[in-house]
């Protein structure tokens, strides 16, 4: 370990002489502090309980000490039930009191164990939540939690199926949660001690992952994996200091009783995934109402042409238009994005191309593979427009003005990211379900505003729900001889 961390060091000092050193060598730091954290510490349980010289404990005199050393300086796991009689009638009340803090310390250690599983389940619902839907609720689009999304390594895949892994960190932190209610100490380390060693170098891999390949590091993916890490090595503490105890709902004196516990994971698994689909939509801007036509459906649009999921919502958008048969008004407002060579040009000609053919061009600027100035001017000509009165749009000022007025009215409507879309009262980024933008067109033609929970409603159903399962519990586990 210790050479291995004198290489890390030199490597990191290195890599901080480079040019992207700075990030590179924090990545590298925080990925080998959890390799510390979790080897490291078994390491130091090991050394101090069962070693011959206590380095990784505290002075002869403490608590920590007088559990670890017993009768004629033999060394004995730390929670063992089997302390020998002839030990406790050597050392009197003191030993007497030893044995009664054992109990105490590893009901601490798997109550620990229960806090970390919560903290992992709320962070994987969180990243689920983001995940499943078409747009991203609680990661910002230039986040490094929207890195490690695209990047590829936030899925699996099965059976040609991708797999968000929160998903799968949600069934693994459940698994590792109820394992600890389970009383019996022999069942309990027979089942959580496998879930908590594989979540433990799954958290590990995955904080490598973002250290050394993307880069980048998602703030929630990083509290589901160092909760797993540290868990783990709770566990594994624990296996290794033999506990026997029966374990207490309890922390810091508020005792639950089992149905309680298990009801308030469910919860916290259940409202980061609820919220992205129950939330009230802020009101549309002025600006952009002020763009709808009277008596229609009007979609406003912001798009680069250039960019594959802007096209991607055209394919979607095209043929409800179609369908609607004149009922639905297209209103687009072209944004160039400055890593897309061909954006501004693009954007510059659909501006210019107006009235009858401007769909029909802009069909052409979404789905053509050729989007050079050549090709996009002959496509233009060819719909009856004048090629020097053409070059004269593009190059001009007035086309120049309106494409900033669109990336002013953008930042003005704090939208989020490319492609985004109004309908009615309904705001979207990004490229949504079928379904949603048929619902969304459906009540735009009924007149619905928008409907939801604001986050103060939703907030405080939520703390109620959270606060009715606590009283219950605690009184369940007062009354009845049920509660751990």
């Amino acid at each position: 370990m210790r050479g291995w961390l004198r290489a890390e060091l030199a490597a990191t000092r290195r890599e901080a002489q480079g040019a992207r050193g700075a990030r590179h060598a924090a990545n590298r730091l925080l990925a080998f502090a959890a390799v510390w954290l979790f080897a490291g510490g078994i390491a130091g349980l090991r050394r101090c309980w069962w070693g011959t010289v206590p380095s990784f404990c505290p002075h002869e005199n403490s608590s920590s000490s007088r559990l670890r050393s017993s009768a004629n300086g033999s060394v004995k796991p730390p929670f063992a039930a089997r302390v020998a009689l002839s030990d406790v009638r050597a050392h009197g009340s003191e030993s007497k009191n030893l044995l009664r803090q054992l109990p105490v310390l590893a009901r601490q250690g798997w109550l620990w164990v229960r806090l970390l599983a919560l903290a992992a389940l709320v962070a994987s619902a969180v990243l689920t939540a983001d995940y499943v839907n078409d747009v991203a609720t609680y990661c910002a689009e230039n986040s490094g939690c929207a890195a490690v999304r695209q990047s590829g390594f936030g899925y699996l895949a099965v059976s040609g199926v991708k797999v968000p892994l929160p998903s799968l960190g949600l069934i693994g932190f459940a698994l590792l949660f109820a394992g600890t209610l389970i009383n019996n100490a022999e069942k309990r380390r027979r089942f959580v001690i496998p879930v908590a060693v594989l979540g433990g170098v799954v958290g590990l891999a995955l904080i490598a992952v973002q250290a050394f390949v993307i880069h980048r590091f998602c703030v929630w993916c990083l509290v589901a994996d160092f909760s797993a890490v540290l868990a783990a090595g709770v566990v594994l503490g624990l296996y290794f200091s033999q506990d026997s105890v029966q374990l207490e709902s309890s922390f810091r004196g508020v005792r639950l009783a089992p149905w309680a516990l298990s009801l308030l994971a469910i919860t916290l698994s259940v409202v980061p995934l609820a919220w992205p689909k129950v939330k009230l939509q802020p009101p549309v801007p002025p600006e952009i109402a002020a763009l709808y036509v009277p008596g229609k459906v009007t979609i406003v649009e912001f798009v680069d042409f250039e960019c594959p999921h802007c096209r991607h919502l055209h394919e979607v958008l095209a043929p409800l238009v179609k369908q609607a048969g004149g009922k639905i008004v297209v209103v687009r407002r072209p944004i160039a994005l400055a890593q897309h060579p061909h954006a501004k040009f693009a954007a510059l000609s659909a501006l210019c191309v107006e009235d009858s053919a401007a769909e029909t061009f802009a069909d052409f600027l979404f789905t053509t593979e050729d989007l050079s100035a050549a090709a996009i001017k002959a496509r233009a000509v060819s719909l009856g427009m004048n090629a020097a009165t053409f070059d004269a749009c593009v190059n001009g000022k007035p086309a120049s003005a309106k494409l900033e007025a669109a990336r002013e009215l953008f930042d003005k409507a704090k939208l989020q990211g490319l492609p985004s879309t109004y309908i009615g009262a309904w705001q979207n980024s990004g490229v949504a379900s079928l379904e949603l933008y048929e619902d969304a067109i459906r009540r735009a033609e009924l007149g619905e505003g928008s409907r939801g929970l604001s986050l103060a409603e939703f907030s405080g159903i939520s703390i109620l729900w959270l606060f009715g399962i606590v009283f219950l519990g605690r009184r369940t586990a007062a009354l009845g001889p049920g509660a751990r």
